[in-house]
């Protein structure tokens, strides 16, 4: 008799049509696949939010843009059908109706995958617990964590019972990673992991392939072509973005990827994923918030510079975000920038031209190509563990 296939659950955020959640999300389902190819791997249809597609009312009152947006989604759905997700599915923003739903999936191995994942949405704040993704003991089948985070969650922001429900999932987990200091930080403080398997990989999209060559024709009907260098940008409206815009404009044609639709600029905030991968090799330089929209322009050898200058999107104590973190670990400090940090928009300008004159494409494809092997490297560690688990279960 063949032995019953191993059916592993990746735990994720891909349901939005957003570019970094969708391709972590494929990266680790790919890598997964790719490392168990005798199991059953797939995306568990939770969703404790955004559970529905649909169009904003401002978007309704512009009929254009609607449609393109329509269009976009329809390209998301056509590339998480490249994915295989549950038949079974659970919409609730309950943890305790979440896990049930877990229960009675009695996966053999749960997976929770990359993306900030374990940091709590203000609901959960609210009703004083934590999200699914930190599972309870009782649900069946190995834990895991795989290039997990929490992004700036410290320890003394959860209540006293999200302290007890995340150190009581930690002990159940018996192989961690996750994908910055931060989370390495916040789950050392919540519980000692003692002998088992703890330590930081990088992004899970780093191990995923592009193909450019096979983009370039649509790319050229989208892109405009133009005299002066194309500076993509996906930034807030903010008095200190507005300013840096200014500055921008003076030697770019800017391109709003995403974000705020500044004035004189091209838009191209409704790009299908599978041309938003590729679209980063007509820009000049990329400035934005997004933590993927910066490795997938590193991935494409083009420079990125990261801007926080959302208070809820930087640790201020410590002076940390998962974008900071990124460019450090991309040997690129001087690549980020923040208002809290002291910086200011003049400065920010003139560290991006010079930033942009010292951009070391052969470096930075070598550190994109080393990013990626330590994380195929997690994923075979990740076998192994569950392989040596099952041997003596």
């Amino acid at each position: 008799m063949r032995e019953k296939a191993l059916r592993i659950g990746l735990l994720t955020y891909f349901w939005e049509d957003d570019p970094g959640q969708f391709f972590q999300a494929l990266a680790t389902f790919q890598e997964l696949q790719r490392q168990f190819p005798n199991a059953v791997v797939e995306v568990v249809d939770v969703r404790h939010w955004g559970a529905r597609w649909r169009l904003g009312k401002r978007m309704l009152l512009t009929p254009q843009l609607a449609w393109k947006k329509y269009q976009q989604h329809k390209a998301y759905e056509k590339g998480r059908a490249l994915m295989r997700i549950s038949q079974a599915a659970c919409y609730a923003p309950e943890r305790a109706v979440a896990a049930q739903f877990l229960h009675a999936q009695n996966y053999d191995v749960l997976v929770v995958g990359s993306d900030v994942t374990l940091r709590p949405l203000p609901r959960y704040m609210d009703k004083d617990e934590l999200p699914i993704y930190w599972l309870p003991p009782d649900v069946p089948g190995l834990h895991v964590m795989l290039a997990s985070s929490a992004d700036t969650l410290r320890i003394d922001q959860l209540t006293e019972r999200q302290k007890v429900q995340a150190q009581e999932a930690l002990h159940r987990f018996s192989f961690i990673t996750v994908r910055d200091e931060m989370t390495f930080d916040l789950i050392k403080s919540l519980a000692d992991q003692g002998k088992k398997a703890f330590y930081r990989v990088p992004d899970s999209t780093f191990a995923y392939s592009l193909d450019s060559a096979k983009d370039a024709v649509h790319l050229n009907k989208m892109i405009p072509s133009s005299p002066r260098p194309l500076c993509a940008i996906h930034l807030p409206l903010t008095p200190f973005t507005t300013q840096l815009v200014r500055l921008l404009s003076s030697e770019f044609d800017l391109v709003v990827i995403r974000g705020h639709r500044w004035p004189q600029s091209h838009h191209l905030d409704t790009m299908p994923p599978m041309l938003w991968r590729s679209m980063f090799t007509r820009f000049s330089c990329v400035i934005t918030v997004s933590l993927h929209e910066c490795i997938f322009s590193l991935k494409n050898g083009v420079p990125a510079f990261a801007l926080d200058v959302k208070s809820h999107r930087i640790d201020a104590q410590l002076n940390r975000s998962k974008t900071k973190c990124l460019m450090e670990e991309m040997e690129l400090p001087h690549h980020h920038f923040s208002p809290y940090a002291g910086d200011d928009p003049e400065e920010v300008f003139e560290k991006i031209r010079t930033g942009m004159r010292t951009f070391d494409r052969y470096a930075i494809a070598k550190r994109v190509r080393e990013q990626g092997d330590l994380f195929r490297a997690a994923v075979k560690d990740l076998h192994s563990h569950i392989v040596g688990e099952r041997r003596f279960d």
